[in-house]
């Protein structure tokens, strides 16, 4: 009898210490600040709740199969959001727009080729008139929390202009030449006269994926006009994240 009743006691002890009375996994939680005062078995993992407002942490991500669950969390001071994942429930402190007016986009993938899953987050840190800016977070998984390694718009705009330059075609009128690298493609531009300057500060628009991409849009600025220019191209390139630094590839720009 003894042999039978020991490890079924042994059985309970481990169920009653991985979930709940209620059979609930329990999480731990992370960088979560004690004012937010989280009920973790609160938090929805139901896709059919998506950005259901009535929740106190409304749910705008859910992947099952990963076990990753993202949800807003914005109070009167910050916005932010809780990443459940792995038997963790971390906070992460953002500067972004509420997303009441845009929700982060997320992916998971492994994005250091170290065989566990990340977590790939965009938010829109900047919008107006002429301008787009969304930063670029990867949750590095380090063994079940994560690491936030962030691309803020200003550095992705710093290595996009490292990348492309313009300049007149002194040869031929209404040319001039994009370099990508040194590597030189022509384009014609009617009716703009001198070239005075490029600049690259008004969108960085990510896409998520097993690869991530990005969108700069760079303002060309000539005789004609104060205001740069920024219908005439876009320089799309992919971002990699290697050995703590990320490093654009493929970069090219379409007209």
């Amino acid at each position: 009898m003894k042999k039978i009743i020991f490890p079924v006691l042994i059985a309970a002890f481990l169920c009653a210490s991985l979930f709940g009375c209620s059979g609930e996994k329990k999480y731990k939680l992370v960088e979560v600040p004690e004012e937010l005062q989280i009920n973790t078995q609160s938090l929805s993992e139901d896709p059919a709740k998506l950005l259901d407002y009535n929740e106190d942490y409304p749910l705008f991500f859910a992947e099952p199969e990963s076990d990753v669950y993202a949800y807003v969390c914005s109070n009167q001071s910050d916005n932010g959001i809780l990443v459940k994942f792995d038997g963790y429930i971390q906070y992460f402190s953002w500067r972004m727009l509420t997303p009441t007016i845009a929700k982060p986009d997320v992916h998971v993938a492994d994005y250091n080729n170290d065989g566990l899953q990340d977590i790939a987050v965009t938010v829109l840190s900047n919008v107006g008139e002429t301008n787009y800016n969304e930063d670029l977070h990867i949750l590095m998984n380090r063994d079940g929390s994560l690491e936030d390694c962030l691309y803020t718009h200003e550095t992705c705009a710093i290595d996009a202009k490292g990348i492309l330059t313009f300049s007149e075609n002194n040869t031929k009128d209404d040319s001039y030449f994009f370099f990508i690298n040194g590597k030189r493609q022509e384009i014609e531009i009617k009716n703009k006269g001198d070239f005075f300057g490029m600049y690259f500060d008004a969108v960085q628009d990510f896409t998520l994926g097993n690869t991530i991409t990005v969108e700069v849009v760079p303002g060309l600025s000539f005789s004609d006009s104060a205001i740069p220019d920024y219908s005439l191209a876009t320089f799309c390139a992919d971002i990699n994240y290697n050995n703590g630094v990320f490093e654009m590839s493929n970069p090219a720009v379409e007209y």
